[in-house]
């Protein structure tokens, strides 16, 4: 695909030299094919990574919850005190009991 943007540019350009194209694209910020694709893989895998890491995030979090959670509930006797960290629970972690 560079070749094909690389003769149009020669043709539009009126010169045969790769070099001057070279320059014209540089100076008019006109990246070839190659460029872009590999501009969008970068930016894709780095998007890609980033949400990984929150689902892995989200999951931990959620895991984490659900221990302390039932720990807490275990060690309270009372049914007010339960209810108040059900509801606090739902606050922190935005989960239904």
């Amino acid at each position: 695909m560079d070749f094909a943007v690389n003769r149009f540019l020669m043709k539009l350009f009126r010169s045969n030299n790769i070099k001057i194209i070279a320059e014209c694209r540089r100076y008019f910020q006109f990246n070839l094919p190659s460029e872009l694709i590999e501009k969008t893989k970068t930016k894709f895998e780095e998007n890609y990574s980033r949400c990984v890491l929150v689902l892995r995030d989200i999951c931990v979090r959620a895991v984490l919850g659900k221990i302390l959670f039932e720990s807490i509930l275990s060690i309270s006797t009372s049914t007010g005190t339960q209810k108040v960290i059900k509801i606090l629970f739902k606050i922190l972690f935005c989960k239904s009991i």
